[in-house]
């Protein structure tokens, strides 16, 4: 087996606490996971991990253990640093999160242009808009719309994200033109929701129109409720991005210009500026300065 990747695995074993977490995370099996562990233990000759049904802790040698793993990978991400410094040329993998609607249609043709740039480089975006753990969830950099709380991690401004909302020609037609937040009651709304829950953009609006309560049709997925928005099933309120070719060819009509939401600022998020690869660098260093933000 691979020492160095049996290091990696214990050193996650011990944050997590899991196999199958860690099992996740390195897209192996949990079996797998303990065969590195026993492994390493076999070669220590000392039992690093204690096991039971629920969780794992580290033993008095394991906590030692888990000290000289450190370093040693610590020492290795700084080799590899200095490593693709001396060739000028980033390598390996870069495992980015971004909220679906952003990542698929603001940062993936971006993506694309730095990939062209770097001939040896790789990209894993996942797209979810569950909120996820910069510092643990396993990714390089991560995308958040709203406001951040005080957390340890580094936040940069890229952009803000402007929100419309908007109705096909048929649904006005048949229903009316609100002229209002508060008459937006008075209308089909088409909502976003997460796990059956009300998204926090619309928790925060002053009118209860978009709730589950009022709303007949939820989704999780913007592109859905554009759809149905665009077969005259009721009034959106979604990123300006997503519907405005569709603004542009007339097929929605944008509404209530004057009560938008303010405009939700876009962060790029990473954990720490100490140690950081050469290809996160770059990839961080590209996007500020295509959005020109900072």
């Amino acid at each position: 087996m691979d020492r160095l990747l049996s290091l990696e695995i214990f050193t996650a074993v011990a944050k997590a606490g899991s196999f199958t977490a860690v099992a996740e995370t390195f897209a192996i099996t949990p079996a797998m996971v303990g065969k590195h562990i026993k492994q390493l233990e076999a070669q220590v000759g000392a039992t690093l991990i204690r096991r039971s049904t629920r969780k794992q802790s580290l033993t008095e040698i394991g906590e030692d253990y888990l000290q000289g793993c450190q370093k040693i990978l610590t020492e290795f991400a700084v080799l590899e640093q200095k490593t693709a410094v001396l060739k000028n040329a980033p390598t390996g993998i870069l495992r980015i999160n971004a909220p679906t609607t952003f990542g698929s249609l603001m940062l993936s043709p971006l993506i694309c242009d730095f990939l062209d740039l770097h001939a040896q480089l790789q990209i894993e975006l996942v797209l979810s808009d569950q909120m996820v753990d910069v510092l643990h969830d396993g990714f390089d950099a991560v995308f958040r719309i709203g406001e951040l709380e005080d957390a340890p991690y580094i936040g940069r401004k890229i952009c803000d994200y402007d929100l419309v909302y908007c109705a096909s020609p048929a649904y006005l037609n048949n229903h009316g033109v609100p002229t209002s937040l508060q008459s937006l009651e008075q209308h089909q709304c088409l909502s976003f929701v997460y796990k059956g829950k009300p998204s926090t953009l619309v928790t925060e609006l002053a009118t209860d129109a978009f709730d589950k309560d009022h709303s007949r049709f939820r989704s999780n997925n913007g592109v859905a409720l554009k759809q149905a928005a665009l077969k005259g099933w009721g009034i959106l309120l979604q990123p300006r991005v997503l519907v405005e070719n569709e603004l542009l060819q007339g097929s929605l009509i944008e509404l209530l210009s004057d009560y938008a939401p303010a405009p939700r600022p876009v962060h790029l998020l990473y954990a720490s500026r100490e140690h950081q690869s050469l290809k996160l660098k770059l990839f961080i260093d590209y996007i500020c300065a295509t959005y020109r933000y900072e």
